[in-house]
């Protein structure tokens, strides 16, 4: 009897599912697969539609093309295969789909599409020896109004800020222009394929420092291996594997992920890894793709060098903002496009937020602390602190001399000493500026650093930070 019921509560099922206009069948397999990431549900659906008939012939296509496309995610190589086969064979009536799944049977380097929105900030914390707080922000965006460049920027604080900036070809991921940089060493920048030599630009395919994206437009599945040719900081060209190991549930801070881990190995000892100042490991790096929706790149292991995804957004900031220090209580604006990472100060008690403008030229550090003063004691007290700073700076900057002497006024309503100084590191010349502020409650100070070349220019997008902090 029990037997009987469940084959009537099946035979309903059935009948109830096929009753369902194609369409929004269709619809819930794409819901299955592209949103919830649940793959066998989708291919389920896939696989109703496809065995409806004729009745839903003109979404058979379109199912048949998704079915393919879940099963690579899976692992399924050669019945995926089949399935793109399928609709070149049966869907010639359907040239767009034919032609993606003659692209998706493509093997190696063949580039899927862009899974990011058009705009993407990633924020990664990062454990490394004897730094106290490692973080990095990944940006990728459109350099140009009509969409067909691609501009990745990595900017990682390890303590020491660097960045390396890429423009690429939106469709071929072919490098155009990149820049690797540090605040305190300047900027190098290279023209591709003009600023290699001929013999390089034929080879080398890729540009080490867009690896990160580049891996997530590739068809990452369980099997998957390919390498890839690339070329660093105008070096002689070389080649990475990449390998698809295993399909895992990763945790990070920004949230659990079913992911692809991709091993990345080569000749890379005495390279930086991708987006960092420390050379990789012999053994290469690990990298953890998820394996649906935007793919992000949600954990990086280096060696003793551990990244973990923090925050995902879609959208650039457009406008200023405010920050507020909750611990401190100091706040000041922060201009449109600015990096900004609140932090534990290096010195405690107290806090700091590192600022670096879109064009990482000029790194801005914000720092206070909880401090009671008396009012007649402010002013001593300040003076104090920034001769003591001023002899630190003199020993550790060469030629550290100041632009006139130490200004005394107000910032934010209260008392200030600032000062601005020329130096030298490496043989370029740089300019620093320095604040305190100090209140009976509160005291902070604000450090600009900046190439000297760049201050006059730079000094108008720092001014209005300055201006609005406050503190109380």
């Amino acid at each position: 009897m029990r037997r009987g019921f469940l084959l009537l509560a099946a035979l309903y099922w059935v009948i109830a599912a096929f009753a369902q206009p194609a369409s929004d069948l269709l619809q819930s397999g794409i819901y299955s697969q592209d949103t919830l990431g649940d793959l066998d549900a989708a291919i389920r659906i896939y696989r109703q539609i496809l065995d409806s008939g004729t009745g839903m012939r003109l979404y058979a296509a379109h199912a048949q093309y998704r079915l393919g496309s879940c099963l690579l995610r899976k692992g399924d190589s050669a019945a995926a295969a089949e399935a793109f086969q399928t609709v070149i064979r049966e869907y010639s009536d359907q040239p767009a789909l034919v032609a993606r799944a003659r692209e998706s049977l493509s093997t190696g380097n063949h580039l899927l599409r862009a899974p990011w929105s058009q705009t993407e900030v990633a924020e990664y914390r990062w454990t490394i020896p004897g730094v106290k707080d490692g973080w990095s922000i990944y940006r990728i965006g459109s350099p140009s109004t009509d969409g067909s460049k691609v501009r990745i920027q990595m900017t990682i604080y390890t303590p020491r800020m660097y960045m390396t900036q890429v423009d690429l070809d939106r469709d071929t991921m072919q490098p155009l222009l990149v820049s690797f940089r540090t605040p305190s060493e300047g900027n190098v920048r290279f023209d591709y394929p003009s600023g290699l030599e001929p013999s390089k630009a034929r080879y080398a395919t890729y540009e080490y420092g867009e690896l990160l994206y580049l891996l997530r437009r590739m068809p990452l599945a369980l099997g998957w291996s390919s390498t890839i040719p690339l070329i660093a900081e105008q070096h002689a060209p070389f080649t990475l594997k990449a390998t698809v190991i295993g399909l895992e549930d990763v945790v990070v801070p920004a949230g659990s992920f079913k992911c692809f881990r991709v091993q990345v190995t080569g000749d890379m000892p005495g390279r930086n890894a991708v987006g960092t100042d420390w050379t990789v490991s012999r053994a290469g790096e690990t990298l953890w793709y998820g394996a649906t929706g935007a793919r992000p790149l949600v954990r990086i292991e280096s060696g003793r060098f551990l990244g973990e995804l923090a925050s995902l957004r879609t959208a650039e900031q457009i406008g200023t903002s405010s920050y507020h220090d909750p611990e401190a209580g100091y706040s000041f604006t922060v201009p449109a496009g600015w990096i900004f990472h609140p932090r534990g100060s290096f010195n405690p008690p107290g806090t700091s937020v590192d600022l670096l403008d879109p064009d990482a030229r000029a790194w801005l550090v914000v720092s206070g602390k909880a401090k009671a003063t008396d009012r007649d004691r402010i002013e001593p007290e300040l003076l104090a602190g920034a001769e003591e700073r001023l002899q630190q700076r003199r020993r550790a900057a060469k030629n550290y001399g100041l632009r006139g002497s130490m200004k005394h006024g107000q910032m934010g309503g209260h008392a200030s000493i600032s000062w601005t100084a020329d130096y030298t590191v490496n043989g370029r010349r740089w300019v620093e500026y320095l604040a305190w502020v100090q209140s009976e409650k509160t005291r902070a100070n604000l450090q600009v650093q900046i190439e000297a070349s760049e201050f006059d220019r730079y000094q108008q997008r720092i001014q209005p930070i300055l201006d609005s902090f406050r503190m109380p």
